[in-house]
């Protein structure tokens, strides 16, 4: 008899409340999915905002690096000399280091080749 019960239970007679119906049926439960779901939405547009923005940065650092030119950077016009360029593009090379737009290997490598 029992097995006959549990095969009753399983053919579909009073399946209310079981895992079968898909289970969101209830409002409290709607409302609780519907709060995940715009979560999840919202997470990915503010991932896509920050990785747009974080790429525009890059692009504008790389863009302002490569029109600043030690030449164009130099002392000002009546300075004439030809040491005045080196202090000046070492001053440039720290600020990058300072402001994060050159690793420290980076930095080093590139001083050497400065000095």
């Amino acid at each position: 008899m029992g097995t006959m019960m549990l095969a009753a239970g399983f053919a579909g007679d009073n399946m209310q409340g079981r895992f079968g119906d898909g289970g969101a049926h209830h409002p409290v439960l709607r409302a609780i999915l519907f709060v995940v779901f715009l979560a999840v939405v919202a997470g990915l547009i503010w991932s896509l905002v920050a990785l747009s923005r974080a790429k525009k940065r890059a692009a504008a650092a790389t863009a302002s690096a490569a029109t600043t030119t030690p030449a164009a950077a130099a002392a000002p016009a009546g300075h004439q000399s030809g040491t005045s360029a080196v202090p000046s593009a070492l001053q440039i090379l720290d600020e990058r280091l300072a402001r994060g737009e050159i690793e420290p290997s980076d930095y080093e490598t590139r001083k050497r080749l400065l000095v």
